[in-house]
Order: C-alpha cells, then structure tokens, then sequence
C-alpha cells in the first residue's frame, strides 16, 4: 500500500470510532444512572483535552522530531483504555474518557504527517468525512459494550498502520 493511501486508512479507522462512540457515550452514561450534567461533562471534558493537548502533542513532537513514534505509543495508551469502560461506573467513566483524550489527542498529528512527507496530497489529509458515516451506520449494529471493544480494535489497527510509515519513510 502507498504511504500516504496507509495514513488515510489510519486516520479512517480513527474517525470511524469516534463517529461509533461519540452518538453512544451519552446514551451509555444515561444507562449507567448518570444525570445529564454528566452527559455534559462526558462531552465537554474530552474535547477540551483534545483541544489542548493537540496543541501539546504538535509542539512536542516539533521539538523531538519523531511525531510517528508519538502517534504510535499515546494512541495505543489511548486504544488500550476503550477496553476498560464497560467496567466503568459514570463518573470514572467520565475520568477515564477524560485521561484518554490526552493520548488520543496525538491523532491530530496523522493528517500533519501528510501534509509533510507528501504535501502533493495535502487535501486528502482534509477528507475525513467518511470515518464519522461509517462509524455512526456501525454504531447502530452494536451495543454499547461490544462497540468499546470495536473502537479499541479498531484504534489499535490504525496505530499499527501508522507506526509501519517509519520503515517506508526510510526509503525516501
């Protein structure tokens, strides 16, 4: 497979599990007795994180210069997490959710990959829409439990991808 075809992949398979947990999260956290403050926070709480920490992760990998190493070890922190959240009450879900966010985060950086070792393809690093319209049609065939393993699975199989660009990159 082309380098940036396996990038676009990766970055596929992580936006198809975000489009399969984000409808689900806040059903699962009404499930689980929450209030809906604690939807709010199941929400809010993650996606400030990815905010910041995007900005974190972008700088830190400036400065070390290895940004698919950073990809590969925070995503697969993040990945192994979805594996734990079934066992989760609301709140230590929210936390977990939450911490997990900073690794994921690192992400945001695949799309940076692109636009760097093959800037000719720079607006394929923009075409994500696809992953969240999968992810959402595969939401509504799992349940909820099932649908944390598949999004682990799946985060696994993108950071694996994306860690297997280093020994491609080489032959530049």
């Amino acid at each position: 497979m082309k380098p940036h075809r396996m990038i676009l992949v990766a970055w596929l398979f992580f936006s198809v599990v975000n489009g399969v947990l984000f409808p689900m999260i806040p059903v699962y956290i009404l499930d689980l007795s929450g209030s809906y403050l604690y939807v709010g926070m199941i929400n809010a709480f993650p996606a400030l994180m990815l905010v910041f920490m995007s900005f974190i992760w972008g700088a830190f990998s400036d400065k070390i210069g290895k940004r698919k190493e950073i990809i590969f070890f925070s995503c697969f922190v993040g990945a192994l997490m979805y594996f734990v959240f079934d066992a989760l009450n609301a709140e230590l879900l929210i936390v977990f959710r939450t911490i997990q966010s900073v690794f994921l985060a690192s992400a945001y950086l695949v799309p940076t990959l692109l636009t760097e070792y093959f800037p000719e393809e720079k607006s394929k690093a923009l075409g994500n829409f696809a992953g969240p319209l999968i992810g959402g049609f595969l939401a509504q065939l799992f349940n909820i439990p099932f649908a944390f393993i598949f999004a682990g699975i799946l985060c696994i199989f993108s950071t694996f991808l994306a860690f297997y660009l280093k020994s491609i990159y080489k032959n530049f």
